[in-house]
């Protein structure tokens, strides 16, 4: 599994966008910083995860589509140490 974190916004960069192109379904896709307005747009059919702290500093939280999921900071640290490779988009 590659553990793909995306950490531009899509309204300004194409990261997200590059990203679910290449991804393959087993990968996960991290999205931290500006990255988690990906939230709010193109809704892809797969699951995301969102870091919870940049979901909350931005305002997001009452946003969450059900494809989503939050995860703190050490679950993210624990991803990396999984992971056969990390891919940043940015």
């Amino acid at each position: 599994m590659i553990l793909h974190t995306v950490n531009k916004s899509p309204f300004d960069h194409g990261a997200l966008t590059s990203c679910l192109r290449v991804a393959a379904p087993e990968d996960t896709i991290l999205l931290i910083e500006d990255g988690v307005y990906g939230i709010l747009s193109a809704q892809p059919e797969r699951e995301l995860l969102a870091l919870e702290d940049d979901i909350k500093t931005r305002g997001l939280s009452d946003k969450l589509p059900d494809n989503v999921k939050l995860i703190n900071h050490s679950t993210f640290v624990e991803l990396t140490t999984k992971a056969s490779a990390v891919q940043s988009w940015y």
